[in-house]
């Protein structure tokens, strides 16, 4: 599950960064904001692979916590009407799984 928690969160960043894509001007924060928050998922996941215990779950938790970041950030650009709306709302979507999947891993 983990390498597939990975791959989402992998797939969520490049979401984000197409959804975001030609936002700039005042919104050019909450762009990057999104953006770093998705790729900390993707690393804290890719990290919390290498270890065990205490270690592996504090990068589980921190996987989770960006996820949920970088979604509200989403949910934000859509209501705003910032960006692509297609590729947000996939990226909205691909961010919940990660989170869920994150959510999971930290409770095995």
């Amino acid at each position: 599950m983990a390498f597939h928690a990975l791959d989402t969160a992998q797939q969520a960043a490049a979401l984000v960064a197409a959804g975001f894509d030609g936002v700039g001007g005042p919104y050019r924060d909450l762009r990057d904001q999104a953006t770093r928050a998705a790729v900390s998922a993707a690393l804290n996941l890719a990290e919390s692979i290498g270890y065990d215990g205490g270690n592996k779950r504090r990068h589980q938790k921190v996987a989770y916590g960006s996820a949920r970041e970088a979604k509200a950030a989403v949910a934000l650009a859509l209501t705003l009407g910032l960006g692509s709306a297609a590729k947000l709302r996939d990226a909205h979507d691909a961010l919940d799984r990660v989170a869920a999947m994150s959510w999971r891993l930290m409770r095995r």
